[in-house]
């Protein structure tokens, strides 16, 4: 529920050094006030812009705690809007550390939307501008996440390279390190440096007893993907077991979509059609026909089903929904996009389609290439190499 808005409030409060009973008075009962700080209760508008004034000139706290009521009730279009608000009035009155802590909840928003460029356009400026952003870890994994969901493997790594550094510092939360090392993880994994991410899954995975539930849940689940990507496809089942055990519907819906999504993903990749790729793919689309997703989403949905009846054999089938989906191909980011246009190749191939599996292939090389994805777009070049070869044999061979 009212998570985040209740520990603003909180702190708040304690800030100026008031009780609940004082900060309640004439605006609600000591008992609803602390059930606001727990996040048990949900705010009205209207308390929120009295508690605002309560505690501060309600101009300069009110954006603030909007931004907050509106991200924990999964209004993100609102949160971004009241967060950039918020941290313009920070800025001005020289509260460096609220104009960060806004500028970050802004460019969640964002990203939360699907608004992947917007959200990097508003963090790179909070690095020029701050040097309290290039050492925060939460700025440096928000940026890590942000490239790898625009496909951008390369930046997606150094970023999340940079954040387990300022993570690993003596003073530092150890739950931050944990977070850092998982974004590292999955940026390695999707870039096809296994080797590296694998090294990586060994620092993370005693971490995860120090981690928050959904964090924990979410470092199985990358744990789970470089596991299936490396054959060892036991362990793989295990970690997204216990994932699935941590990241729960009823808590969040969007989120409880994107493992089952990516999960999914990772398990294709590695050949893996079983009875638990089937349900990943199935719950995916039924929570995005429920809580909605962004645009990146629905086109991985979409990316999943189609390989998965590739790999059921419905060859057609899987053709059909590729050629439906390759208007929506750069929704997906560089690296699904190439991934997408992989498969698609194949299938073109495996229908005896050479010029339009060439001309994929080609798709599936420049977007890997892009992204970073160094593995992967060495064997796109390779599948050009051999069907520009068996081009050259038939028309040498029809002369």
């Amino acid at each position: 529920m009212g998570l985040r808005f209740g520990q603003r409030l909180s702190a708040e409060r304690r800030r100026l050094a008031l009780s609940v009973d004082q900060l309640s008075r004439g605006l609600c009962t000591p008992k609803q006030l602390s059930l606001l700080e727990a996040g048990q209760q949900e705010p009205t508008d209207r308390l929120v812009q009295s508690l605002a004034g309560e505690l501060a000139p309600v101009q300069q706290l009110l954006p603030s705690l909007l931004a907050e009521a509106a991200w924990d009730v999964r209004d993100y279009a609102d949160c971004a809007l009241y967060a950039q608000s918020a941290a313009r009035l920070a800025l001005d009155s020289g509260d460096q550390r609220l104009w960060l802590e806004m500028t970050v909840l802004q460019s969640e928003s964002l990203a939360a939307e699907g608004r992947f460029s917007e959200a990097r356009d508003v963090l790179q400026l909070l690095l020029l501008d701050s040097d309290a952003g290039r050492e925060s870890a939460a700025v440096q994994i928000l940026l890590a996440q942000v490239f790898r969901a625009l496909g951008e493997l390369t930046t997606a790594i150094e970023h999340s390279s940079d954040a387990v550094t300022v993570a690993s510092r003596a003073s530092a939360d150890a739950a931050d390190r944990g977070r850092a090392l998982r974004e590292l993880v999955a940026a390695l994994t999707e870039a096809g440096r296994l080797d590296e991410a694998r090294a990586r899954c060994a620092e993370l995975e005693p971490l995860i007893t120090e981690l928050p539930p959904q964090a924990a849940g979410e470092a199985h689940w990358s744990i789970g993907n470089t596991a299936f990507l490396t054959g060892d496809n036991q362990a793989g089942r295990n970690q997204h077991r216990q994932a699935s055990e941590l990241l729960l519907p009823l808590e969040d819906m969007r989120l409880w979509a994107q493992f089952n999504l990516d999960a999914a993903s990772a398990r294709l990749s590695a050949g893996v059609a079983d009875a638990d790729t089937q349900g990943m793919i199935e719950h995916a689309e039924i929570a995005l026909a429920i809580a909605g997703g962004t645009d990146r989403d629905r086109a991985l949905a979409d990316l999943n089903r189609a390989h998965w009846l590739y790999l059921e054999g419905k060859i057609y089938d899987a053709a059909l929904r590729l050629d439906h989906g390759r208007r929506r191909r750069a929704d997906l980011g560089l690296r699904a996009a190439g991934d997408a246009s992989m498969l698609h190749a194949t299938i073109a191939q495996h229908l005896d389609s050479p010029g339009e599996a060439l001309e994929l292939f080609h798709e599936a090389h420049t977007s890997f290439a892009a992204a970073g994805a160094c593995a992967k777009a060495r064997d796109a070049l390779a599948a050009i190499v051999q069907l520009e070869s068996l081009a050259e044999v038939a028309e040498g061979a029809g002369r």
